[in-house]
């Protein structure tokens, strides 16, 4: 036909999971633009938690005049307010048409959330959680589903109503094995959002380090790889002696890659313990045999001779 550009397989996706602005120099005291709030970001991902603090739409007008997007409704209920726009795909799906993993609500958040103060996991790096731009606005493309995944028939809908919409900005923290850039959905579909002065954000992945490892790199994607923190997450514990002790199995100034190395090399020593474990039992096993052997054979010798002797 000649209305199709091209076909290719549909394959599925995976996804990539308070103090991040600060750690990049980017603090609330950083001066802001006016045009700011009424940047939308489409947010490609598993859904929303529109209930979240982060998400309060107290302090927004209405979506600006240049968003042309819907926003449909699941069981009564649409998800949207002035901070959230949504779409859903895949709606033969069984699964639940909001957020069940929070991967979204984490990247979201992370990019446009309101200050929510007093932001804490269990006590722990307590303060306000907020996003990059907290004056933005989320359009969430629900395209991935926790039975199946994300796929490329849903990313390439996503982005193609992401750009009829009207957004700014693309993010998606969602990858895979990294095909042709013409069979990539992510690839194709970040094309031609960037015909139309879309830029499109995507991650680098969860594997890594080695060679190879980067996916969503094509030239027109802002391909966004993680990083260290400059802080610790440290526990008390009180002993029965009052002595209080502070531990934290995180350490930010320890380079990842030496990190694996370390561990590595803590692997290789644990087997070859356990082999020379392994080789001590087989040696004593086998000299402890031998030596039974040895003293059979002398009292089946001392036996046979005394029947000799009596037979004599």
């Amino acid at each position: 036909m000649d209305e199709v550009v091209s076909v290719f397989r549909n394959q599925y996706h995976e996804l990539h999971t308070t103090r991040s602005w600060d750690f990049i120099g980017l603090t609330p005291n950083s001066k802001r633009m006016e045009a700011e709030s009424d940047i939308i970001v489409a947010v490609l991902d598993t859904g929303i938690t529109p209930q979240s603090e982060s998400f309060n739409d107290e302090s927004f007008g209405p979506p600006p005049d240049k968003w042309k997007g819907s926003c449909p409704k699941a069981a009564n209920f649409s998800g949207c307010n002035k901070y959230i726009f949504m779409s859903i795909y895949l709606l033969f799906s069984l699964d639940p048409v909001f957020s069940c993993t929070k991967h979204d609500t984490h990247t979201s958040s992370t990019a446009t959330g309101s200050l929510v103060p007093g932001a804490n996991v269990f006590g722990l790096a307590q303060g306000t959680a907020r996003g990059a731009v907290p004056s933005a606005r989320v359009a969430m493309y629900k395209i991935c589903w926790e039975s199946s995944g994300c796929s490329d028939m849903d990313i390439l809908a996503a982005f193609d109503d992401a750009i009829h919409d009207g957004v700014d900005v693309i993010s998606l923290s969602v990858g895979g094995v990294t095909g042709p850039y013409t069979q990539d959905s992510i690839s194709v579909g970040a094309f031609h959002a960037s015909r139309k002065g879309i830029l499109t954000v995507a991650s680098a992945g969860n594997s890594g380090p080695g060679a190879g490892s980067v996916t969503n790199h094509a030239p027109w994607v802002l391909t966004v790889a993680a990083n260290g923190i400059d802080r610790q997450f440290r526990s008390k514990v009180e002993l029965g002696n009052g002595v209080i002790l502070s531990v934290s199995f995180f350490f930010p100034n320890l380079n990842f890659v030496i990190f694996l190395t370390l561990c590595n090399i803590i692997i290789i020593i644990i087997i070859i313990i356990i082999i020379i474990i392994i080789i001590i039992i087989i040696i004593t096993t086998t000299t402890t045999t031998t030596i039974i052997i040895i003293i059979l054979k002398k009292l089946f010798f001392k036996a046979k001779s005394s029947q000799s002797v009596c037979l004599k």
